[in-house]
């Protein structure tokens, strides 16, 4: 272990604060005096990712590993930045095997609910999220995943039940919210409106897609296409969710909606 025990702490501590430099800046100190310490590359690996050094991140997460096969942490963090490569596949494996080390640990299985979501493997999805839910019975993000599942396979009966479910263990979660406004909208159901101004009053202005999404359901497409636009520039991964959203179909109709996210993958 490194022989400051507290730098790590320090490091993982500024990291938490967002203070990503200053944490890189520990993490190689930790490194110099611990060098075969999985913990150090895995810290390392967590805060080269946070700066956007996805090519580095990975190198570290796959040292942690050669030192501790069995480091489930190190699994997730090599997984999270798999997918932000969009390598689903290669992710989706080693969230599973994070999940298998540690079957307790709800944030693995929600995470392979969400890659398998973008393999288009919704049954895997669906069962990810379900084990999320046998770890924590009210995990709001479980049940939202679940819900988009269902929403993507027209069941929109159980998508309801399950949006407001995410609504009741996160009420201050604007997305369930947005997501019952959109289905009752796309169902010609009435009150969506209630929900949909319970979103516009919880979502932050900086959440460029959900801010897409409200401005859609508001049928002003040129602020829902300036969203997007601003929304794959801050996070160009965010592409592949933009162009299966079921919220946003009558944006995706619309040449430029393609161009946009073609122009965003081209830089990643």
């Amino acid at each position: 272990m490194p022989q400051d025990r507290n730098l790590l702490e320090q490091a993982s501590d500024l990291y938490m604060a967002g203070r990503h430099q200053d944490a890189l800046a520990l993490y190689m100190q930790a490194l110099v005096q611990e060098p075969d310490d999985p913990h150090v590359h895995c810290g390392l690996g967590e805060v080269l990712e946070a700066l956007n050094r996805p090519g580095e991140a990975l190198v570290a997460f796959e040292q942690a590993l050669q030192l501790d096969p069995d480091n489930d942490w190190a699994h997730f963090g090599r997984g999270g930045v798999l997918q932000g490569l969009r390598r689903y596949d290669e992710a989706a494996v080693a969230f599973a095997r994070a999940g298998e080390l540690n079957p307790h640990e709800v944030a693995f299985y929600r995470a392979l609910g969400v890659v398998h979501y973008l393999r288009d493997d919704l049954v895997a999805s669906l069962g990810a999220y379900r084990r999320a839910l046998q770890a924590e019975p009210c995990d709001a993000l479980s049940h939202y995943g679940i819900g988009l599942n269902y929403d993507a396979q027209t069941y929109p009966r159980e998508a309801l039940v399950s949006y407001l479910e995410a609504s009741h263990c996160d009420p201050e979660d604007p997305w369930p919210h947005l997501r019952l406004a959109g289905l009752f909208h796309r169902q010609g159901i009435p009150g969506g409106n209630r929900h949909l101004q319970k979103a516009a009053v919880l979502l932050a202005a900086e959440d460029q897609y959900g801010q897409a999404i409200l401005a859609m359901l508001r049928e002003d497409k040129a602020a829902a296409l300036q969203h997007v636009r601003q929304a794959v520039q801050d996070l160009p991964e965010s592409a592949d969710w933009l162009s299966r959203d079921p919220d946003l179909e009558p944006l995706q109709a619309d040449e430029r909606f393609w161009l946009i996210l073609s122009a965003a993958r081209r830089r990643l």
